[in-house]
C-alpha cells in the first residue's frame, strides 16, 4: 500500500528524494513515507520529524518527534522538505514562521522543498491507504481550507524565498495539477 502512484508522489520518490545528498530532514512522517530514505541514497543522513507519534511509529532511528520551529540542529541541514504541512493540520497563517525557521537550519546552497498548495480530501486517498492514516491525522483533513489561489506565488517572492533560485515548481512538473510544488536552493 502507497501513495507512489499520485502525481506529486511520484515526483517525490522519483526525481526529488534521488537527487539529495548531505544532511537531509524532512518534516512530516507517516506509514506511506517510511521508505523515503532508502530512495534518497546519496544522503549522508535523513531524518525525519514530526510532532505527533508517527515519528516513533514510522520515522526510524534518529526521528524526532517534536514542534518543527522547536527543533534546533547542532549542524545545518543540506535539504529540507516541508511537503505536507499545509494538508495536514498546520495552519497556512503559520507557513511564513516555518518557511524562516527552514531558510535558518538551512547550510548555504541547501535546498528547501514545499507544497502541496491544498489540503487532501478524502477521495483523494484509496480505501486500504484511507484505513491505515492515524486517526489524528484523519482529523485534521476537514478542518484547513486550501489558501487563496496565489497564496504560494506571492509567498515565494517575499524574503527569505525571494533569493533562493527556483529548482522546480508547479511549471516544470505537468501531471501535478492539484498541489503545487516549489522547490528552491539557498543562496
Amino acid at each position: 500500500m502507497s501513495l507512489s502512484n499520485l502525481p506529486d508522489r511520484r515526483w517525490i520518490e522519483r526525481v526529488y528524494l534521488p537527487a539529495l545528498n548531505g544532511r537531509v530532514l524532512y518534516v512530516g512522517v507517516e506509514f506511506y513515507t517510511a521508505h523515503y530514505p532508502s530512495l534518497a541514497t546519496g544522503a549522508s543522513s535523513f531524518v525525519f520529524l514530526d510532532a505527533s507519534d508517527t515519528a516513533e511509529k514510522h520515522g526510524g532511528p534518529g526521528a524526532i518527534r517534536a514542534d518543527f520551529c522547536a527543533h534546533a540542529p547542532a549542524l545545518p541541514y543540506d535539504h529540507v522538505s516541508l511537503y505536507g504541512l499545509v494538508g495536514y493540520g498546520t495552519p497556512v497563517a503559520r507557513m511564513p514562521e516555518l518557511i524562516a525557521h527552514a531558510d535558518g537550519m538551512l547550510a548555504r546552497g541547501g535546498t528547501l522543498m514545499l507544497g502541496p498548495d491544498k489540503q487532501p480530501t478524502r477521495d483523494a486517498f484509496p480505501e486500504e491507504i484511507w484505513a491505515k492514516l492515524t486517526e489524528e491525522v484523519k482529523k485534521t483533513l476537514p478542518v484547513f481550507s486550501a489558501p487563496p489561489a496565489d497564496y504560494w506565488r506571492d509567498l515565494f517572492r517575499q524574503p527569505p524565498l525571494d533569493a533562493y533560485t527556483v529548482l522546480a515548481e508547479d511549471a516544470d512538473l505537468p501531471d501535478i495539477k492539484s498541489n503545487y510544488v516549489w522547490w528552491g536552493r539557498k543562496p
